[in-house]
């Protein structure tokens, strides 16, 4: 342990013993520190009136100093009663009235902690236990927001110490959406197992949308209508501004957008090679990488691996896009949702990809022996109907409004395996993907 010495001073000159004149020193002010000797790292206090510590504890150029020195308590040092008290041995420990613990030239060697907080070892903070019910709710909204006791959580989205966050800009009149393409992998490097992603994000709401698309650009008109759709889903019915990056496939799916919108579409593109312009979606990019990775592990504890090829990732990327917008909670204690519809969501959710039994039809006649509710597989909720997702045993995907959870399966591998149906083509009859066919 290092010491910090008050008398010690390799610089100090005894000019009773050199024939030399000294150059003095200016005075500096009262308990400033001039180090002396960096090599040695040795500290050579100054006290009351610009003297200097010499190595006896005693000032030099300073009248009357030695006498104040231990009342003052400082610079440290035992006082004259506790060095006389202490006895005279070599190795007898010396402790002051703070509690300080001195060796026999009176350096401090020893601290306590309670009177230095700021000297305390900086410790991670108490994550709390959840209760049962706690976990349960938390893993039916999609594990948004984050918890740090959910290990799901902590493994697909925990973050490094965060920066210090910079004021926003004020937003303008006019709603603005900001717009980019990503592309999620298996792991790095692997292009054949990747599919395109459409991310927005509405500036005033904070809400955000995601779609994997077959192919960048318009891809056979499909991300043009979903585009369309995310701007009603926002509330806009008017005059609204779209930027994007300088990509031409970009440029391409807006400039369709806007034909194909009734109201005035202001199209914005930032300088090419300068991604930080558009870093509004490129944020809304990362938190979706975040929000996938996480539905994606917890489902695999049951489904097991699965490619990003597999017929489910589009839909779940389009709910993890869902459940951000829903429950995550910024800065005035408002969601997206509740910033967009006035009101907080109030829907029923279950976790992605949970076993479910869903209702056939809403009208049965009597008399009829027909099952009237069917097996199916969770992904999801639509946001204007607030309908819910579901795959069939048919491979298809189909909505209902009555869905309950299954009594005895968590999981079914059987509907998992024979899901066929894609945001694009529901039923599974063309096989897109994102470069090609898509893996079942």
């Amino acid at each position: 342990m290092n010491c910090r010495r008050g008398g010690e001073n390799p610089s100090t000159v005894n000019t009773s013993a050199s024939s030399h004149a000294v150059e003095a020193e200016p005075r500096l002010p009262v308990g400033d520190v001039r180090p002396t000797d960096v090599s040695k790292g040795i500290l050579a206090p100054v006290f009351e009136g610009g003297a200097r510590g010499s190595r006896d504890g005693r000032a030099e150029g300073g009248d009357g100093f030695r006498d104040s020195l231990a009342d003052s308590g400082l610079f440290g040092g035992p006082s004259d009663q506790q060095r006389a008290s202490a006895g005279s041995g070599e190795e007898e420990e010396i402790i002051d009235d703070q509690g300080h613990d001195y060796d026999e030239d009176g350096a401090v060697c020893f601290e306590p902690s309670g009177e230095a907080p700021h000297r305390q070892a900086r410790v991670p903070p108490d994550v709390p236990v959840p209760s049962a019910e706690m976990v349960r709710r938390h893993k039916a909204s999609g594990h948004c927001p984050y918890r740090p006791w959910c290990e799901a959580c902590v493994r697909g989205a925990a973050n490094h110490p965060a920066h210090k966050k910079r004021e926003e800009q004020p937003v303008g009149d006019l709603p603005e959406l900001h717009s980019d393409y990503g592309f999620f992998r298996d792991k790095k490097g692997d292009k054949e197992n990747t599919v395109t992603v459409l991310v927005t994000k509405d500036r005033k709401s904070k809400g955000v949308c995601a779609h994997v698309v077959p192919r960048k650009g318009v891809g056979g008109g499909f991300a043009v209508k979903q585009y369309v759709r995310d701007i009603k889903r926002f509330g806009y019915r008017h005059k609204v501004v779209i930027r994007t990056d300088g990509e031409y496939a970009i440029r391409d799916l807006i400039d369709k957008v806007a034909n194909l919108r009734a109201s005035e579409t202001v199209t914005e593109h930032t300088p090419p090679g300068d991604s930080k312009a558009n870093g509004t979606a490129e944020r809304a990019m990362q938190s979706i990488e975040k929000q996938c990775r996480v539905l994606k592990l917890e489902l695999e504890e049951q489904a097991g691996n699965f490619s990003v090829r597999h017929h489910i990732f589009p839909w779940l990327v389009a709910h993890a896009a869902d459940v951000i917008t829903k429950f995550q909670v910024h800065a005035d204690g408002l969601t997206s949702y509740e910033r967009i519809k006035g009101r907080a969501y109030s829907g029923m959710m279950l976790n992605f990809g949970q076993s479910i039994l869903y209702k056939v039809s809403p009208k049965t006649s009597g008399g009829e022996m027909g099952a009237r509710w069917e097996k199916g597989m969770w992904i999801g909720k639509r946001f204007a109907s607030d309908e819910h997702i579901l795959a069939t045993a048919s491979g298809s995907v189909a909505r209902s409004s009555a869905v309950k959870p299954h009594p005895e399966l968590s999981f079914d591998s059987l509907l998992f395996d024979a899901l066929v149906g894609v945001p694009w083509d529901p039923e599974g009859k063309r096989e897109i993907g994102p470069e090609g066919p898509v893996e079942g």
